[in-house]
């Protein structure tokens, strides 16, 4: 076996091939095109002399160079490139957890509980350790829905048909979030390390090589030519409304331990998130079928986290248990409302972190509120809150 020595002094023979210094043409090529998934949203600010987008994913790829020289050594690998590096440590990874699954299982179920404070009689939550996930539903879709009117929506005008372009770009900034919050918490193996090493003490250290190698790799594997035969995902999460008869439920499944836990977690700041769709449920529809596909899910990966890390800086003293309340009002605002703030918390003006301060204390009234009445998650039709409130975002 060979190693693979992954440090600033010792990648002579391997900095090519491992860490490059630049990003490849094509990731640059489709931010300078505004062929992300964020497109030319009109919730970026265009203040700078480099491009917005341009600086998130410079800042990512970075960020993501610096995290996989911390990792150090990497052992007992016969590839020299990192995609065999990263299949590699996988199958570690699986062998190791597959006699240990619903252990695993159940330290992700507590996880996710008590990140959200989430009562667990009104949520039902399934979540799955398998070899391979199952990724053959109808609620994956690998492109988006053209919408022509075959799927039964209409709209009632043409200013109807133009003005769900704004709905879309929304729902799409959304997304973003959503997997940058699902990639940070549960990336933060100290949190749940110690549960962790009491099965296998060598988990954690493997859980973060993974995550490094694997957020590195975002960046620099050749396009990923997803197919409806080949979508090659490693984690799936399912997310389906309540309604009176019914519970909100979330089922998750993951290859490894990590990816469970992030897909969990994008589960549940997906229905938090959900209140941002349209009332109207074709027209929900029509959105979601425009915005949320598989081929956007890179871009959002690489996205994500620093956009969100601008996001949640600005929520100041309070912990994961206000985020629910926090995505609900901002999901409200009406997207004229909703572009103008991120434009502003992105831009990192003072007015921007003056309306998240105002929007952090509301959340935590509402939360201190709530946790004295009902329960935080009400299973109702998809137009009730998932956060029993009555707050008018236009208050804000």
């Amino acid at each position: 076996m060979s190693r693979i020595i992954i440090t600033e002094r010792e990648l002579a023979s391997l900095k090519e091939s491992v860490l490059m210094d630049t990003l490849p043409d094509d990731i640059m090529d489709a931010v300078m095109r505004k062929k992300t998934s964020l497109g030319n949203n009109p919730a970026l600010p265009d203040i700078f002399d480099e491009g917005f987008i341009e600086r998130i994913v410079r800042k990512s790829f970075e960020s993501a160079k610096e995290e996989l020289v911390k990792i150090g050594s990497i052992d007992d690998v016969e590839e020299k490139d990192a995609v065999g590096v990263l299949n590699h440590l996988i199958k570690i990874c699986q062998d190791k957890e597959r006699e240990v699954r619903p252990q695993l299982e159940k330290i992700c179920y507590n996880y996710v509980i008590k990140l959200f404070n989430v009562p667990e009689d009104d949520i039902e939550l399934l979540f799955s350790l398998k070899d391979s996930v199952d990724i053959a539903r109808n609620s994956i879709n690998l492109d988006p829905i053209d919408g022509d009117g075959d799927d039964g929506f209409e709209f009632a005008d043409i200013v109807d048909a133009e003005s769900i372009k704004g709905e879309i770009y929304k729902r799409r900034l959304l997304d973003v979030l959503v997997m940058g919050a699902s990639m940070r918490l549960s990336s933060n193996i100290k949190s749940y390390a110690s549960d962790i090493y009491e099965i296998d003490p060598k988990l954690p250290d493997l859980y973060r090589k993974i995550i490094a190698l694997n957020t590195y790799l975002l960046f620099t594997r050749e396009d990923l030519n997803l197919t409806e035969d080949n979508m090659k995902q490693l984690g799936t999460v399912e997310v389906t409304i309540g309604n009176d008869q019914k519970k909100n439920r979330i089922e998750s499944q993951g290859v490894i331990f990590p990816i469970l836990l992030s897909e969990s977690i994008r589960g549940f700041m997906e229905l938090f998130a959900s209140h941002g769709l349209p009332d109207d449920m074709n027209r929900a529809r029509n959105v979601l079928g425009k915005s949320d596909f598989l081929k956007m899910e890179p871009w959002d990966m690489r996205l994500g986290p620093v956009m969100w890390d601008m996001f949640s800086d600005n929520f100041g003293d309070c912990n994961s248990t206000t985020i629910p309340y926090i995505m609900y009002i901002v999901s409200k605002l009406n997207v004229k409302r909703f572009n103008k703030l991120f434009k502003e918390v992105f831009a990192k003006t003072r007015r921007g972190k003056t309306i998240m301060r105002a929007i952090t204390e509301k959340a935590k009234e509402n939360q201190s509120r709530e946790e004295d009445d009902t329960s935080m998650l009400n299973p109702q039709d998809h137009r009730k809150s998932v956060i029993s409130d009555n707050i008018d975002p236009e208050e804000l």
